[in-house]
């Protein structure tokens, strides 16, 4: 139901075969969602025999939210509108450009390059969440790159963290990985963040084989900690127990010229035998108040 449409529309439709292309086309629907002037090109097709299905998209500019609305008039097939709304993407993309296979449940190929900003989207399983993050991506099946700049943000790691949240009020970095099968290459080039709870920087390396939780190689420096919230950035690596105890035990402390190191398999973390790898933290701390009871 459209208020309005202006814009040069073109496109082609079959059940299983659809295109469509616009230029400066800006709409409103009757439900007050409002679409800016942008240019954009869609297309979708199922094979008949095999079922696989392929699709590209770009566009000059994309709002998530409105997106999300506009999903229920648009022909996508049932698993497409499932992970729209599972991973619930909001905010802003420009020079927006994708494309795909699937057959099955499975990705066989992908592709996406976009500028972004206020970003956000829902954890699932080993897939990370995000608010409020601008940058860069540039990805397909086999790697790709990333360069965030954002001031108040958060991302969920619900796979690393139990404490899975963690918000930023600047977030910088620059990172990419490679994919080989089941082995995933991951290269954080510069991290520098400020919250809270902390601020600092790392750079390292991920690597994950598909099995066990991978092999790291961090290096971090914190100008300024908060030691009442270490707890919260202790990974699952570290049993419940361990972590119970830091979240009670540390009641008071502020630490500063900190550094960690983190280096090797997780599965022997916390390397009980030095020849596994290293997990050191120094730290010089003031008004520490620690509670070993």
């Amino acid at each position: 139901d459209l208020n309005s449409l202006r814009g040069r529309l073109e496109g082609r439709y079959k059940e299983s075969d659809w295109a469509l292309s616009g230029s400066k086309v800006e709409l409103l629907v009757a439900d007050g969602t409002r679409v800016a002037p942008t240019d954009f090109q869609a297309a979708w097709k199922q094979d008949g025999q095999s079922g696989r299905i392929t699709g590209s998209a770009g566009a000059s500019f994309v709002d998530f939210a409105v997106l999300r609305k506009l999903a229920a008039y648009m022909p996508l097939d049932p698993r497409s509108r499932e992970l729209l709304e599972q991973y619930g993407p909001e905010g802003r993309v420009s020079e927006l450009r994708a494309g795909w296979s699937r057959l099955g449940d499975g990705l066989e190929r992908y592709a996406l390059k976009a500028n972004f900003s206020d970003l956000g989207v829902l954890a699932g399983g080993y897939f990370p969440g995000a608010k409020g993050l601008s940058g860069m991506v540039e990805f397909s099946e086999k790697g790709g790159s990333l360069t965030l700049d954002a001031g108040h943000s958060s991302i969920s790691l619900p796979a690393v963290f139990p404490e899975p949240d963690i918000a930023f009020d600047q977030l910088r970095a620059r990172a990419n990985w490679k994919v080989a099968g089941e082995v995933v290459d991951v290269k954080l080039e510069r991290l520098q963040f400020e919250s809270a709870d902390a601020a600092g920087a790392a750079s390292g390396s991920y690597r994950y084989t598909g099995e066990g939780p991978g092999v790291i190689d961090l290096a971090a420096s914190i100008s300024r900690a908060d030691g009442r919230a270490v707890w919260r950035y202790l990974p699952h690596a570290v049993n419940a127990d361990a972590r119970d105890w830091v979240r009670k035990g540390i009641i008071a402390g502020k630490a500063h010229d900190a550094k960690l190191a983190l280096k090797g398999n997780l599965a022997d973390f916390p390397f009980r035998d030095p020849g596994k790898g290293k997990f050191l933290i120094t730290a010089k701390a003031t008004d520490a108040t620690v509670d070993y009871v």
